[in-house]
């Protein structure tokens, strides 16, 4: 069966002929007219084959959180909502917004970002070091493979600072559902702090540790990507051209890889990330914001496969007829 598979993927990648049918699916095919079906068992034996190749792919379940269209202000000084924020999908999570005793506020509003529809969270920091959070944490089938994705424009500071967070709060006292607190260390993949400075300036660090590529400014939209890799091997996405190390994350910005193989903090090796935070705190007036939309967030890397299951079945069938006979074929 190995040898029989790997011819085939040759004859993939050398036939001519078979390209014409690559991106034909399998519904365009009159199956009648095929005078020589392929042996019913061999296919059986493949699909076996192509389903197992497809597992990874498919375990990756993704989550997303683009608030809907809902609007209203959630302001109430030093407490906090658990059904202000749209619920995401089953499964995708607990969550709430805190204001901290430094004021502040949490606003869905129309999206205001070019890339927005509906809602959109915009947010001010509090004035204190007592901070403004928001969270979704505990999400199911999670493992120690994340991907996750988000818009974000920073504006409005020259003092204070939004902090992103993921990791795991189970080893712990879970501070990720803690109204106030920070995340520990030990709870904690990683923390990217977005540090507001004078003259509409940012730096941002990693774990402590400054991005020297100096990645955002205020008043600019921006998508961000992070891909991390929390299991003790080597993982791949983009189609295996891109590799994130064990205890590492990539971060990506506007499709340009800012911080590659980010050293992780201090979450446990093969512990799984299943949380994150957004939270604001030290901003004179509440003046730095933080605006929100179209967060996804996914249980594992998704590693796209070159042909997918419908394909391969279509690919498959289409090439053994084309090397017999091709007038057999109707598209």
């Amino acid at each position: 069966m190995v040898g029989r598979v790997g011819s085939f993927k040759k004859m993939l990648a050398t036939s001519r002929e078979f390209s014409d049918f690559v991106h034909v699916p399998i519904f365009t095919i009159n199956i009648k007219y095929l005078k020589h079906p392929y042996p019913m068992y061999r296919i059986n034996s493949l699909l076996t084959l192509l389903l197992a190749l497809s597992s990874a792919s498919a375990s990756a379940v993704v989550y997303e959180q683009d608030f809907g269209n809902s609007t209203g202000t959630f302001n109430t000084a030093s407490s906090n909502s658990t059904d202000f924020i749209p619920s995401t999908q089953p499964g995708g999570g607990e969550q709430y917004v805190r204001i901290g005793s430094g004021d502040g506020s949490w606003v869905l509003q129309p999206s205001t970002l070019s890339s927005g529809s509906g809602s959109e969270l915009l947010a001010t920091a509090s004035s204190s070091s007592s901070r403004n959070k928001f969270a979704i944490y505990d999400f199911l089938d999670s493992t120690s493979l994340y991907q996750m994705s988000f818009d974000v424009e920073f504006s409005g500071g020259t003092d204070g600072s939004w902090n992103f967070v993921f990791g795991n709060g189970d080893g712990g006292d879970n501070d990720f559902a803690k109204t106030g607190s920070a995340i520990s260390a030990a709870e904690t993949f990683a923390n990217i702090v977005f540090q507001f400075d004078a003259g509409s300036g940012m730096t941002a660090f990693s774990n402590g540790t400054e991005l020297l590529s100096d990645p955002f400014s205020q008043d600019i939209e921006y998508r961000v990507e992070i891909y991390a890799n929390n299991s003790t091997s080597d993982a791949t996405y983009n189609g295996g051209v891109n590799t994130v190390v064990a205890g590492s994350y990539d971060l990506w910005v506007d499709g340009l890889l800012v911080g590659g193989n980010l050293p992780k903090s201090s979450l446990a090796n093969g512990i799984a990330i299943d949380s994150f935070t957004f939270w604001g705190q030290d901003s004179t007036g509440n003046g730095a914001a933080i605006t929100l939309d179209n967060i996804t967030y996914s249980t594992a890397i998704p590693e796209p496969h070159v042909i997918c299951l419908p394909v391969a079945i279509c690919l498959f069938i289409c090439f053994r007829q084309v090397r017999r006979k091709p007038s057999n074929l109707e598209l």
